[in-house]
């Protein structure tokens, strides 16, 4: 799946509605305030951004001091059968949508332009995981 800022969209939206993800609104707002800086070129659909300057949203995260993974989840994949699907977010030192990863197997593979993803993760960590 060729990486793109329309791509890059798509995943962002899968995250936030996500429910085991609990700043969705946050994530997406910062998105669309945000500039992508970059789309890894790996055959991943991983992108970087930045808040737009002028441009107001609320972070997605407590501020840490230094940039760092907030929520992290893995997918089965239905197509093609047997695959896994992982995201993992990042939030940057105050908090703001710093990127998102999105890796087949591990970033062994590129993203398929066929791809059938689970809606429901095998595994969520991250202090951005809902608990229970």
């Amino acid at each position: 799946m060729t990486n793109s800022v329309e791509t890059a969209a798509c995943w962002a939206k899968f995250i936030a509605k996500c429910p085991e993800f609990v700043a969705g609104e946050a994530l997406l707002a910062q998105f669309n305030a945000g500039k992508i800086t970059r789309l890894c070129e790996c055959g991943c659909n991983s992108f970087n951004m930045v808040r737009e300057e002028g441009r107001q949203a609320a972070p997605i995260a407590p501020p840490s001091g230094r940039g760092h993974v907030v929520f992290l989840a893995e997918f089965p994949v239905e197509q093609p059968p047997g695959a896994s699907l992982e995201f993992i977010v990042y939030a940057d030192a105050k908090g703001n949508f710093d990127g998102l990863d999105v890796h087949l197997n591990g970033n062994t593979e590129p993203i398929p332009e066929q791809l059938v993803v689970s809606e429901v993760p095998y595994h969520v960590y991250g202090i951005l995981a809902r608990k229970g």
